[in-house]
This record gives structure tokens, sequence and C-alpha cells, in this order.
């Protein structure tokens, strides 16, 4: 899946721009403020339906304009040609496909998936369980089809029992199902853990200089306690706090070293690092799931990283194939040449095809 062209109107700071992407890998350079990530944003939201930032709806649309209009142009790996556009104007954002507006995001996250790592995704990944269970359901989504509905099969099981919970109502009739469709979203999960940390494991081989660390699935009960039995002995916590505080909806995904959790003693730096190989894990799990690498999108690889590790970075993700979008603050000259990169300089708001040289 490539994106050929990204045409940009009245989104963030980006007043007009066009971008036509003529390489499988490309670098957008320019100043911070600039509007790399606005570009970076926009091509997510075309595919995704959302912002990877933070910020209201209204935040997306420039100062001074009335709205936003995006449009892309995605060439498929059977060489088939499809137009994206998104456009908001008033309170509405519309999304659509060749023309027809699309109803659910599931349509156009499968039509075109895309990854985006960035500092707003990394602080959510670090501060959010949540953000880190988003991680598997995100996998399972492209590779497993039968797991979406499994998924909100426990979503909405889970509601009825915590509303039990809170009106002090039997929960009996309820229990049975969140048991059984919570194994099923914990097997599902568990399989993908794994994958996840084979692959995690397979490139944080190719890395010097990092110590060395592994991912870890935690499922949200302990791992002494079948979920029946947990929930039973669970049962009357559950009634005095008025929700089901266990399970796998407090299911986890954590990084772990001879220290314990990489998150109590590794860097700043170390921390990105080991969340980036984990991007790059999931790319490639997604891409042995459907045959497509997603597009990836990474904004600002080289804060926090070395020359030596960002260099590092950058290869081991180009080398997975697929579409990688990268942006700097500086021009990268000697990764632009080695993976001969289409260069871009953004500035003020502006993109302009830059010659290398």
């Amino acid at each position: 899946m490539v994106l050929n062209a990204l045409s940009v109107v009245g989104f963030r700071n980006i007043d007009s721009a066009d971008l036509l992407f003529s390489s499988d890998n490309s670098f957008l350079y320019g100043p911070n403020g600039a509007g790399k990530t606005s570009l970076l944003e926009a091509v997510f939201l075309l595919t995704n339906g959302k912002s990877f930032r933070g910020g209201g709806r209204q935040s997306l649309v420039g100062e001074g304009s009335s709205g936003f209009a995006l449009r892309g142009l995605v060439r498929d790996d059977k060489g088939i040609n499809s137009e994206l556009r998104a456009v908001r104007y008033g309170k509405d954002t519309k999304i659509l496909l060749n023309g027809t507006a699309l109803r659910n995001r599931s349509q156009l996250l499968r039509h075109v998936p895309v990854l985006a790592f960035s500092q707003e995704t990394l602080s959510r990944q670090i501060s959010s369980s949540g953000s880190r269970r988003n991680i598997l359901d995100w996998c399972l989504f492209h590779v497993e089809p039968g797991y979406h509905t499994v998924f909100e099969e426990y979503r909405s099981v889970l509601s009825h029992y915590n509303a039990a919970l809170r009106k002090g109502i039997d929960i009996g009739p309820w229990v049975e199902a969140l048991v059984g469709s919570g194994i099923a979203v914990h097997k599902f999960r568990k399989r993908i853990g794994q994958a996840l940390q084979d692959r995690f494991d397979s490139s944080q081989g190719k890395v010097v200089g990092l110590p060395a660390v592994a991912l870890e699935y935690k499922r949200g009960w302990p791992e002494e306690a079948t979920l029946p039995n947990h929930f039973a002995a669970r049962a009357k916590e559950h009634q005095r706090l008025g929700y089901c505080s266990s399970g796998p909806h407090r299911g986890d995904l954590r990084i772990r070293g001879s220290r314990g959790d990489a998150l109590n003693w590794a860097s700043r730096g170390q921390i990105k690092a080991y969340y980036y190989l984990l991007f790059i894990a999931m790319l490639d799990l997604v891409k042995s799931g459907i045959g497509i690498r997603p597009i990836a999108l990474i904004d600002d690889l080289w804060s926090e990283f070395d020359s030596g590790l960002s260099s590092q970075m950058v290869d081991i993700t180009v080398s997975n194939g697929g579409q990688s979008i990268f942006t700097g603050i500086e021009r990268r000259k000697s990764i632009i040449t080695r993976h001969r990169m289409g260069l871009f300089h953004v500035e003020q708001g502006s993109v302009a095809l830059a010659i290398q040289n």
C-alpha cells in the first residue's frame, strides 16, 4: 500500500500544500513549527478518521479558515488506485472513499493501514495501560477478522455487568457471558502478544548499545487464578467498588529488563527506543498477517537519539519494506542518500520538493 499524493488545504498551519511521493521512503525537514507534524497528521486523519495528536477537532482547522480539505491518492499492491478525501466545514468531518462517504472507521482502517510514531503517541503509551492495550487490539483488528466481534461482545457484557453492580442487582445473569467472552479476548491477545514479542526480539537483536529487555503481555488478572474463580473471589470487592476492577479490560503490555519494568530505570532515550522497536514489530506483524505493511509515519525520530542509534532505527524500518515518511529538523543527508528518500523542505506551512546535493 503506497500513498502517491497528498493535498492539504486549511489544515492546522498548512494553508495549501501538494506533495507527490515518488519514492517508497520520504523525508520532510524544516524547523520546529514549520508544519511537518501537521502533514503526517493529515495523512493519519485521511486513513484513520481521527488525529494522533491532542486537542479538539476545531483545532485541526487552520487559523482564518472556515474548514479544511484533505485528499490522498493511494495505490494498493495490485496496482489499483483509490482516492481518499477528508472534508470539514462546520461541525462534522466527512471521510470519502472514491467519492462515497464512509459510515464507520473500520472500513477506512482496513482499506489503508497506517501507523504513526510521534511524541504524542509515545507519551500515551508510556503513561496509559489503555494505550498499550490498544497496541494489541490494533494488531488483532488487522490480522484476526474474528477478534472485533469477540472484543465488542466482551465490552457489551462488561458494561451490563458494571451497571448491575452500580444498581446493586443480581450480577449472576452476566457472569457466565463475561467469563466466556473474557477468555476468548485473552486467548487472542496472548497469541498476538507472543507474535509481537518474537518480532520485538528480532529487531532488538539488530540494535547495538541498548540494554536487553523483554516484551511481556499481562492478561489483567493473577496468573495463578482461572478467570471464573477470580471473578467469584472478587465478587464482593466488585460490588463494593461498583465496577469490575480486573480482567481482560485491565490487560497490559510491559517492557521489562533485569532491573524490572523499563519505565522505572531506563533513560528517556532508551524508553523511546524500546517503544520504537515495538512500533516496528507492529508493522512487521500486520505485514505478515495481511501481506501489506502499513504506511509508517515517523515524527522526529532523532529527538533524544544519538546519530548512531537513529541510523540503526531507520535502517531497520526501511529494511522491513513498505512506505515510510520521516520528519526531522535537520536534513539527514547520509540517511536520505543511503535509502534514496524523496526530500521535502517544510517551512512556515509551505512545502517544496528539495534537491539532494
